[in-house]
């Protein structure tokens, strides 16, 4: 396949009527039964890929249908009713586009008749996210594509994680081919977004070429994943999808499939107190912006509001503006302002250049996460939270459902949860995305739900089983940690696991020895817990004891997430010397963690990427940058990078060892979501207890491994996920 084919599909995209599709698939398939005949080192292997594609009333995966759809095989068709036109091509091949069932029964019969493709167990269906998008589309009308399914936006990301927003099909074709495909919105001619009112060339091309395209994308993408070695010649790129990110892709189909039940009831009552927290935090900024512009008798202007003022002044009248005037937390005008003028932080990078090639002070997230690492700087903290809160309450919250039906079936991707159950449940989007390997979610995002504090807990509680069922909630114990200890290889750290001790307690204990001892410290901890009596230790004492416990902790943690001597500082209430002094103190503790994680340095350095446990490569190339806070992001984001990387790896692959298990689902054990490094399962409550047993060996034994330590999993079973947690 190359360029020229691809220039040339346009006029050799053909609508086939029912009666013909019928004909063509059975063409197909008489030469896929041959080709299955012949005999094969591997009798599974595919041995025709279809790449296919749906045009839909919509983006709900619940709520919208196929109009039209399309397909593309890579084999020679000669079927004299097509009389395909294809003069001086050796191979007689086309996309064809078909009407699909909501444009009548001609529509429905054509996509029945895909049937013996879309479930043939060698033929490979390919497609930009065809895994997340068709795959449930075509449930809504009964038909079950089954594996293999290979989805070229997984395939795009394992092939270079980096290239953010430029998975899609015609993103990778401009990269792969050179080859600009038309968007949507333009591709009517008239911006109409109902394909079945479009003029009918432009609706037969249009999806044509995506089958097309998407063949072309998958070819490419499995050459270049083929050629690509991972891990120090371990295994290909495409070996590595085959066996980790093909299994994984089908978890998530049924999860996505499953959704979760919501109470929707409780999820009204909670919105209040969402809304309470964005507004204190809201009412700080305010009085620090007030504050900072009255001490410095600066008052904020814009540009054209200056200029008015300058204007006034040189005809001797007062300024327009006089005053201090609300701050905007949405606005960036007003964040630089405060930021680089009132607080004198020096800019860390630039936007992009607009349509008049102006750039201007980036305040992204990025930007306040490193003046807050750096820095310590509260008021990007506060910035941070804010637009935390903020977006979870417009995720989960929102405003209430419309209580027109109608006006449901095309909800805004703009409002909160309420907006998106169907029939009592939430179906999220689960897919491979992160850089770092974990999954990400949208529509809505379950991955926002904070991990820990009443945050977290107020969201969980809206979480609940079908009815007769208990909710399984299966989480890793302090995974990160224990693959911190297995990478650094650290005797200490790893000892204190084997046997039980708590690690934050012997880290402490390493870090302060001439202050205090394991004993001391792990007392306090549980006379903090409730598990003691508080008679046995002065209240003065045991809060320096968990004050040295929770130093350690939080270097401990920091260290893995790129946490800098500023941002520390901030979380322990220490100042910046005493700061770096106590990481100094973990790391001759520790020598072993120190060690590997300036191995880790290095490897960035000189490759430009580091490996997670399972081989996947992360690519840092922001450590060739000539600008020197990029270079030390970088620089901390590989350890991150390893860790958080081999936590998703361990995460999936139990995941996909679960799904295997026969008994699991003969027990009606069914996965419902993945957050952080909790597995949330739904089972029948007669077979809760063996449905428990049975995932939590799962999750500790996910693979055979060699790790140092062993993998510990906190299971529980409730009737909501706060419960069960």
């Amino acid at each position: 396949m190359n360029l020229n084919m691809i220039k040339q599909i346009p006029p050799y995209v053909f609508l086939v009527k029912a009666e013909n599709v019928r004909k063509v698939v059975d063409f197909y398939m008489e030469e896929i039964e041959r080709l299955c005949a012949l005999p094969a080192d591997d009798p599974t292997e595919p041995v025709v890929t279809v790449s296919f594609d749906t045009e839909t009333t919509g983006l709900d995966k619940k709520r919208d249908f196929v109009s039209m759809f399309s397909f593309y095989i890579d084999l020679p068709l000669d079927l004299p009713e097509l009389a395909l036109p294809v003069p001086g091509r050796k191979h007689r091949t086309a996309a064809f586009t078909c009407l699909g069932p909501t444009l009548g029964e001609e529509g429905a019969a054509s996509l029945q008749a895909m049937v013996p493709l879309l479930t043939h167990p060698r033929v490979r269906k390919v497609g930009a996210n065809i895994n997340g998008y068709d795959y449930h589309l075509l449930r809504q009308h009964g038909i079950e594509m089954t594996d293999p399914i290979e989805d070229t936006v997984v395939m795009s990301w394992l092939y270079d994680e980096n290239r953010k927003g430029r998975h899609g099909l015609k993103a990778c074709m401009v990269d792969l081919y050179r080859y600009k495909m038309q968007d949507y919105k333009d591709a009517s001619g008239s911006g109409e977004m109902d394909i079945r009112k479009w003029p009918i060339q432009a609706a037969v091309d249009y999806p044509g070429l995506d089958a097309f395209a998407g063949h072309a994308v998958w070819k490419a993408l499995a050459d270049r994943l083929q050629s690509q070695v991972m891990c120090h010649g371990l295994k290909t790129g495409y070996e590595m999808y085959r066996g980790f990110y093909l299994p994984i892709q089908r978890v998530l189909r049924r999860m996505c499939a499953n959704g979760i039940r919501i109470d929707v009831d409780y999820l009204s009552e909670i919105g209040p107190r969402i809304a309470e927290q964005i507004a204190e935090i809201e009412e700080w900024l305010n009085v620090e912006w007030t504050r900072m512009q009255v001490e410095k008798k600066i008052i904020y202007k814009s540009a054209r509001e200056e200029q008015i003022d300058r204007d006034r002044k040189r005809r001797g009248l007062a300024p327009q503006v006089t005053g201090v005037r609300p701050f905007k937390p949405g606005s960036a005008y007003y964040i630089r302002f405060m930021l680089f003028e009132l607080l004198g932080h020096e800019p860390i990078k630039m936007t992009k250049p607009n349509a008049q090639g102006i750039q201007n002070i980036s305040t992204d997230k990025d930007v306040l996460n490193e003046l807050v690492e750096v820095e310590g700087c509260e008021f990007s903290e506060k910035l941070l939270e804010f637009r935390k809160l903020n977006k979870t309450y417009g995720t989960y919250i929102g405003d209430e459902a419309e209580p027109d039906k109608e006006a449901l079936l095309k909800y805004d991707e703009r409002k909160g949860l309420r907006q998106r159950i169907f029939e009592e449940r939430a179906y999220t989007d689960f897919r491979v995305g992160p850089v770092t390997g974990r999954l990400a979610s949208r529509q809505p995002n379950l991955m926002n739900i904070p991990s820990k504090g009443e945050m977290g807990s107020l969201l969980r509680r809206a979480f609940i089983p079908s009815e007769g069922m208990k909710l399984v909630v299966a989480d890793y114990k302090q995974l990160e940690m224990r693959l911190f200890a297995h990478f650094a290889n650290e005797r200490d750290m790893i000892n204190a696991i084997l046997t039980g001790e708590d690690l934050h307690c012997r880290t402490a204990s390493l870090m302060f020895s001439d202050r205090c001892t394991y004993e001391e410290l792990f007392l306090a901890k549980q006379i903090s817990d409730g598990e003691e009596d508080e008679g046995k230790m002065e209240k003065d004492r045991m809060k320096e004891l968990l004050d040295f416990r929770s130093i350690s902790k939080a270097i401990g943690f920091g260290l893995l997430y790129g946490m800098g001597p500023g941002r520390l500082a901030k979380t322990i209430g220490r100042t910046l010397e005493e700061a770096k002094k106590y990481i100094d103190r973990f790391f001759q503790a520790y020598p072993g963690a120190k060690r590997w994680i300036d191995q880790a340095h290095d490897d960035c350095k000189r490759f430009g990427r580091v490996w997670t446990y399972y081989g996947r490569p992360r690519r840092l190339v922001e450590i060739f940058s000539d600008i020197k806070w990029m270079q030390k992001r970088a620089q901390r984001q590989s350890v991150n990078s390893i860790i958080q990387g081999s936590a998703a790896d361990f995460v999936m692959q139990a995941m996909i060892r679960l799904d295997r298990d026969d008994r699991l689902n003969e027990l009606g054990a069914r996965p419902l979501l993945q957050v952080h490094d909790e597995l949330v399962l739904e089972c029948p409550a007669e077979n809760v207890e063996e449905v428990m047993e049975l995932v939590k060996s799962g999750m500790e034994f996910p693979v055979t491994s060699k790790l140092r330590v062993p993998l510990d999993v906190s299971i529980h079973s409730g009737d909501s996920w706060e419960e069960a947690k």
